[in-house]
């Protein structure tokens, strides 16, 4: 990992600070507002984050470890022990069985959990253009009686929709990652340059700012809300993307409470998902945002991960003052029906195009 600097002091110490709470408000807003601005400087810290959470998993699993050592030891001796675990007290003979008991059940957990990952690998959504060896773009686009044409090949595709009539678009950060140049494109088939304006690649969101003074998306107010909470078990969803040129709609429901790796942020879907719709937002039978795709399980129809709605709000609010992103939300769409909430709703989805 390389080692970054801000205001003289480098990253690492300002991690420790910031998670010990020893920064400012304003030195808080300074720090992530540098971060923002810096794309490997985010990743650094991004992969701090990362590494701290498989260093805690790792102490508790040591520390079980630990215990469970004690009672072999115990076990062992010919007096009778008690040994600690948390919130129960055991004889080494009970502890012993326990002991054979859980060795028996972590295995077979171990075992199984291996054959299931190589059945069901996860598979991020994004299409790999270079890989189907796709043709070159032609881009037509005609704007106040403007016409540009321009040939233009994408390495990788996906999903994304827009939040802001100035062009901020939500979409995931692996989609975009490896980008030297975006380029995003609506319903229409017209095409805008794009880049990278924030991310959270620890979440897998990336917001992309369109860079084209010649675009405009004309509504005041967004026609969807984005839930704070998120869907409940069985509750119908439904979702709009870019696996093909055009866009496709696919409906389903919420078959799980968590997503990949059991993570808490996230859903398991049981809905069609096929590679490019990566970013495809998620919608509720009201039709406002409740989460984004982001993968699904290899070798299933339709076992599709999102994560929660929640995620990217956090990206939002994390925002610094100066680079705040304003929108305006609305229920519109709560008593239309499906086809006249897919209509609403189709010139805010948008394809991703990065190479």
């Amino acid at each position: 990992m390389e080692n970054y600097f801000f205001k003289e002091k480098n990253l690492l110490s300002w991690y420790e600070d910031y998670k010990e709470k020893r920064i400012s408000a304003q030195q808080r807003k300074e720090l992530f507002d540098f971060l923002n601005q810096n794309t490997k400087a985010k990743d650094a810290w991004n992969e701090m984050e990362q590494l701290e959470n498989i260093l805690m998993k790792k102490s508790k699993e040591n520390a079980f470890i630990k215990n469970l050592q004690e009672v072999t030891a115990a076990s062992k001796t010919k007096k009778k022990k008690s040994i600690s675990f948390p919130y129960l007290k055991w004889s080494s003979v009970a502890a012993a069985i326990l002991l054979i008991g859980l060795s028996s059940l972590i295995t077979w957990t171990i075992s199984n959990k291996t054959q299931k990952e190589t059945t069901h690998q996860y598979l991020q959504l994004r299409k790999d253009v270079e890989n189907i060896k796709k043709s070159q773009y032609n881009i037509v686009k005609s704007f106040n009686n403007k016409e540009r044409k321009t040939a233009w090949e994408s390495k990788f595709t996906g999903s994304g929709f827009n939040i802001h009539p100035e062009g901020y678009i939500i979409t995931n950060y692996h989609v975009v990652e490896e980008a030297n140049e975006i380029m995003v494109e609506n319903f229409q088939g017209e095409y805008y340059s794009a880049y990278i304006a924030a991310f959270e690649a620890a979440a897998d969101i990336a917001i992309l700012k369109i860079n084209d003074s010649s675009f405009y998306q004309d509504f005041k107010t967004l026609p969807f809300k984005l839930e704070k909470t998120a869907s409940k078990l069985a509750e119908p969803i439904f979702s709009l993307g870019y696996p093909l040129e055009n866009i496709i709609y696919h409906e389903g429901y919420v078959s799980g409470e968590l997503g990949y790796a059991n993570n808490t942020n996230a859903y398991l879907l049981e809905i069609t998902s096929d590679p490019g719709q990566s970013g495809a937002p998620v919608f509720n039978k009201e039709g406002n945002l409740v989460g984004m795709i982001t993968g699904k399980m290899e070798n299933t129809s339709g076992k599709t991960y999102a994560i929660h709605t929640e995620n990217i709000l956090n990206l939002l609010n994390s925002l610094p003052e100066e680079n705040a992103i304003i929108y305006k939300e609305s229920a519109k769409l709560k008593n239309l029906d499906r086809s006249q909430q897919v209509q609403e709703l189709r010139s805010f989805i948008y394809s991703i195009k990065v190479k």
